[in-house]
């Protein structure tokens, strides 16, 4: 069984390969150049939060109530000690319904939460990873 699906995924692995369009980028540095992207033309971009009401988000989630909760990564990689009381999980709303964002406050903030990567929140349960920690806060 365990060669058959080992066969299986190479094969698809590598048909996926053979028939997807080669792309080079000109420059190097692995962007794709807009041109190449088709976008739906009712499609509308905007801002809907900036500091300072959130820093350097790495993860997002929305909950039932529509309410974005976002970690924070000031203290990412070498930048550790950047924001001594450590990095946060953020909470932000739009309360008048005007499509920005225009409360926020931290849901938690502790010197040990260094760069957390991910946020995932189900019912009273807000699970936060910070590799190797997959860590489960009930609120």
């Amino acid at each position: 069984m365990h060669i058959f699906l080992l066969l299986a995924t190479v094969l698809i692995t590598s048909s996926s390969a053979l028939n997807a369009e080669e792309w080079k980028p000109a420059n190097g540095h692995g962007l794709i150049p807009a041109d190449m992207f088709e976008i739906d033309p009712s499609l509308e971009v905007s801002v809907w939060a900036t500091s300072p009401k959130l820093y350097n988000p790495t993860n997002m989630d929305i909950d039932h109530e529509g309410r974005v909760w976002v970690t924070e990564g000031v203290n990412y990689r070498g930048r550790n000690g950047t924001r001594p009381e450590g990095d946060r999980i953020v909470v932000l709303q739009d309360t008048d319904n005007d499509g920005k964002c225009d409360s926020s406050h931290p849901f938690v903030q502790e010197k040990g939460l260094i760069a957390p990567m991910g946020v995932a929140v189900f019912d009273n349960v807000v699970y936060l990873s910070q590799p190797p920690d997959l860590i489960a806060i009930l609120t």
